[in-house]
């Protein structure tokens, strides 16, 4: 008995090191499946199979794992976590709402718990009750950029822009290479109709990451506003260039480029 635990647990292993060091996902899957063959019950290899296949967006084979460890064990939160992860990105809020909370009822010390409730809350448009998670998200961990973003989301919504601006410049403070916090920074500027500023913004974001597709939809709206219509159609052009197919940008270009002649342009920016 030792000698097949012993053997399932060295599978589990290998299986960590090709899914987190080597980025393998058939590998550690094989190395996973190996694992629970031997130990049917290996909370562990269970959850971390689910997280490969929800990684390559298996949504119901990642389900059937977390299933299977909380089966195993029910007061493991992580699982019922990433439940909620899997009907996030199905867009299932209530689903999702309800296996967060779950999670949280069952260790209230990781912050990525309340931060992701959080963003679930602000889906539903319950501003209010995603403001608190992001605070409590961030009592326990003060580093929490994401939670700040979140918080300056939920006050752009509300329209509070000062508040917000102020949660987006937390966001750069405390990750200055974040590209999402120059861009939704850029966004206050552009609703308190300050194109200049939203620009400048939106060039820093897009010189982090020269395929930042956000970056440069939003550049050309702003610069579109200040009547610069030559730079506008540039950014738009880049716009569509860096789109796929899977993309929630419209991948034709003569429709994309029509975003920028439209008298209203305060909807289309991109978070």
């Amino acid at each position: 008995m030792f000698r097949i635990e012993k053997e399932a647990q060295e599978h589990y292993l290998d299986g960590n090191r090709w899914y987190h060091e080597a980025k393998s996902f058939d590998m550690a899957l094989q190395c996973y499946t190996k694992c629970l063959a031997l130990n049917p019950r290996h909370l562990l290899a269970l959850k971390n199979k689910g997280n490969v296949h929800l990684d390559q967006g298996e949504f119901e084979l990642a389900l059937e794992h977390y299933n299977q460890a909380i089966e195993v064990d029910p007061s493991y939160a992580i699982p019922y976590f990433n439940r909620g992860v899997v009907y996030g990105q199905r867009q299932e809020y209530e689903l999702a709402l309800h296996e967060y909370s779950k999670a949280i009822a069952l260790d209230q010390r990781d912050p990525d718990f309340f931060t992701n409730r959080a963003l679930v809350y602000y889906n539903l448009g319950q501003y209010e009750l995603s403001e608190n998670d992001n605070l409590r998200a961030i009592a326990l961990d003060p580093t929490n950029f994401k939670a700040y973003n979140n918080l300056g989301n939920c006050h752009r919504e509300l329209k509070n822009y000062e508040r917000a601006l102020e949660y987006y410049t937390k966001v750069i403070e405390l990750s200055p290479d974040c590209e999402m916090g120059y861009n939704n920074r850029g966004n206050i500027y552009y609703d308190m109709g300050n194109f200049q500023l939203a620009v400048i913004d939106y060039s820093t974001s897009v010189s982090i990451d020269h395929n930042y597709i956000k970056g440069y939809s939003n550049r050309s709206l702003a610069l579109y506003r200040m009547g610069l219509n030559i730079p506008a159609l540039r950014d738009a052009a880049r716009a569509v260039e860096l789109t796929s197919s899977h993309s929630p940008y419209n991948n034709n270009k003569n429709n994309f480029l029509k975003l920028i002649s439209r008298k209203s342009q305060d909807s289309l920016l991109f978070e």
